[in-house]
């Protein structure tokens, strides 16, 4: 009877170190999923605002054209930065989308791995894309910018263009470079070591349970 009640005993004792197992690693999925969704979102967040702030640009530098129509010396460059423009706000689109598509609820962790590692490689093939059409950006935009706020012509002080492009370009390219290197890699680095952990963590409770 004292050996039945012990096996009993036994057998309760070790559903509830199981059940205790799962709880301690839902709660630990949990937190991990939080911190990483956390640090997911500031770079969503920045694309968000980049779309707001480039299709602004975008309206107001193709309105400027449409008034300077009859100069094509500032409509032309002005129509060709909105194209450029519209490639920008189409790449950051895609990025946001990628992002705001993670399921961190109903994904396993190595599902999200994946989500994570794949916009990692789409934020690379773009970022070479963004940065070389920069130049030609800056370049396009700056004749009808100056014409349309100050009725300046760049193009009668090439001097001042060529700074005003050389300014823009490298102060642009450093923003541009300490942003990915914050706001994106550190993050995703982040992320995927919260991860990682996870998983690691995870393998040791099964393989303590076994």
């Amino acid at each position: 009877m004292e050996l039945d009640n012990l096996k009993t005993v036994w057998q309760e004792s070790n559903l509830q170190i199981e059940s205790n197992l799962v709880l301690d690693s839902q709660k630990l999925k949990e937190r991990t999923v939080n911190k990483s969704r956390s640090e997911m979102g500031k770079p969503l967040i920045h694309e968000i605002l980049n779309i707001i702030v480039i299709s602004i640009t975008v309206i107001a530098t193709c309105i400027g054209s449409i008034i300077y129509s009859n100069e094509p010396k500032f409509s032309v460059p002005g129509f060709i930065a909105v194209i450029i423009g519209c490639l920008y706000i189409y790449l950051t689109i895609k990025k946001a989308k990628s992002l705001s598509n993670i399921d961190y609820i109903n994904l396993t962790i190595i599902e999200i791995q994946k989500e994570i590692s794949n916009f990692s490689i789409l934020i690379l093939k773009f970022r070479k894309l963004e940065l070389i059409m920069f130049p030609f950006f800056i370049i396009s935009i700056l004749p009808i910018t100056f014409i349309t706020i100050q009725n300046r012509d760049l193009y009668h002080d090439l001097s001042f263009f060529l700074f005003e492009i050389i300014f823009i370009v490298g102060l642009g390219f450093l923003g541009i470079f300490w942003v990915n290197k914050n706001l994106y890699d550190k993050k995703i680095k982040r992320v995927q070591r919260f991860l990682q952990e996870l998983t690691e963590e995870k393998d040791i409770s099964i393989s303590r349970s076994v």
